[in-house]
């Protein structure tokens, strides 16, 4: 997870700088890296505006470095070995717009100096910086941006910042949230995500009325926050592996949330109010404590199309609980104890994965529009009846099931038709992939392959088949 957000950084920084050097003419920019400098070159012409010394062994950086620069907007210092940075080093730099020194060795935050009313994104990811003090972070009209996760802070102050969009303190040291002095009326993104943060000021997030995606997982919280004064604004809520035991009276009610995630919390059941929700997480795998019934969903929530509520101790979900979730295509319910499953309802789902339960029966006669199939792992003793989705499957996994007998599709699921002819037209024509390991197949139907013409991977290791199955229907 943390490659992958350094990934996601490190894209995020080269979009920026890519972005720039389109605005601004290539005579403008000075690039020297992976050059193995000690120092900052002293002979970058006074007219550069774009400076690129990323990847060098520069130490400190000294006051004189940019003194003669005064025309440079972007400075870029990635992956060096600073640990010094001049008080005064950009007294004279009062066009500064992106200042980035980021995976260096600073324990303190770069001193802005003359570029105090310029600077809009500040980059600091990976240094040694334990604290942020108030007046730091205030009074900076432009800024916008801020990284500065991986460091070492354990106290972040933040002041009158009108302007800032987005701040990002991931994977520091933080027992408490960052104080906020002023409120921040551009705010849409907070990411706190693994700290030691187990408390949220009840009335913290009265300070962020814009807030718009609010990151925090793997902390400690141990009781869900009040979000209240940001029902209208948020979006995004990340709040998966904490300590929050949620039950019923944290009812989630926020009318403009997309994407909610809550898995890896001790949760007994949740109660979802939010008409433009999109995507919900709910997966608790290796935690004591686990949903036993799906989440509650007050009103229909027509926005919906992912819905994961994967290992937890569910045993049943009624066939009419899907009445309040029409707009569904993605539906993982992995690792649960369902016995069966179907929907009273016709739903387009793309994506269904069962996997992990004890299914012993399965229908998809509501769900028509099936792609991926995950059934592996539970209790069939007959491949499934899919009749309704045949159309349009590519891909279909069932191993490690009861299954003992293998016929062919057209006559199993077809009779009720009248079909007598054992090889009609294919009835899974787009099939791409078919995995059935871990049964105990004896034989497979000499038809059995005639209905999946387009298959291209088959699996079926550690069965008990007797004889080489026919697959001459696998004409392609």
């Amino acid at each position: 997870m943390t490659k992958y957000f350094e990934f996601l950084y490190i894209a995020s920084i080269i979009l920026l700088e890519r972005i720039a050097i389109n605005f601004v003419s290539g005579n403008n920019a000075y690039a020297n890296e992976n050059n193995g400098l000690v120092e900052v070159p002293h002979d970058i012409p006074s007219y550069k505006k774009l400076i690129y010394l990323r990847r060098n062994a520069i130490s400190a950086i000294q006051q004189q470095d940019f003194l003669n620069l005064t025309e440079m907007t972007h400075l870029v210092l990635f992956r060096n070995s600073i640990e010094v940075f001049h008080e005064f080093a950009l007294q004279y730099n009062t066009k500064l717009e992106h200042l980035d020194v980021s995976y260096n060795k600073l324990a303190y935050p770069p001193p802005l100096s003359g570029a105090e009313q310029s600077i809009v994104n500040l980059i600091l990811t990976d240094n040694d910086i334990k604290n942020i003090s108030l007046d730091y972070l205030t009074n900076k009209t432009r800024l916008e941006v801020v990284y500065l996760s991986k460091n070492s802070l354990t106290e972040v102050n933040i002041g009158k910042l009108d302007s800032l969009i987005k701040i990002f303190m991931d994977e520091n040291e933080l027992q408490n949230m960052p104080h906020l002095s002023h409120i921040l009326p551009s705010l849409v993104t907070l990411s706190l995500g693994y700290n030691n943060i187990k408390f949220v000021p009840h009335n913290y997030f009265y300070k962020t009325p814009s807030l718009a995606t609010l990151s925090m997982p793997y902390n400690k919280l141990q009781e869900f926050p009040n979000l209240m004064p940001i029902n209208g604004s948020l979006v995004n809520l990340y709040l998966d592996y904490n300590n929050m035991n949620i039950s019923y009276d944290n009812q989630i009610s926020m009318i403009k949330l997309r994407n909610l995630r809550l898995h890896g919390n001790y949760m007994e059941i949740s109660l979802v109010d939010a008409p433009e929700l999109q995507l919900v997480y709910f997966s608790n795998h290796g935690q004591e404590m686990r949903l036993t019934k799906m989440p509650y969903l007050l009103n229909p929530l027509n926005s919906l199309t992912g819905l994961y509520v994967q290992y937890n101790w569910i045993s049943e979900i009624s066939p009419q609980y899907f009445r309040n979730t029409p707009g569904l295509l993605d539906l993982r319910l992995a690792g649960n104890d369902l016995e069966s499953f179907s929907t009273a309802y016709e739903l387009d789902v793309t994506i269904l994965q069962l996997q992990n339960n004890k299914l012993a029966s399965f229908s998809c006669e509501k769900l028509k529009y099936l792609s991926e199939v995950r059934l592996e792992n539970n209790r069939l003793t007959q491949f499934p009846n899919l009749t309704d989705c045949a159309q349009k499957i590519t891909s279909l996994k069932i191993a490690n099931n009861y299954i003992t007998y293998g016929k062919a599709y057209s006559e199993f699921f077809f009779s009720h038709q009248n079909i007598t002819n054992t090889a009609p037209n294919a009835r899974f024509p787009q099939m791409i992939e078919l995995t059935m390991n871990d049964n105990t197949i004896k034989q497979l139907d000499a038809t059995f392959f005639n209905d999946f013409p387009q298959l291209e991977k088959l699996e079926m290791y550690r069965c008990d088949l007797t004889t080489f199955p026919n697959i001459s229907g696998l004409t392609g």
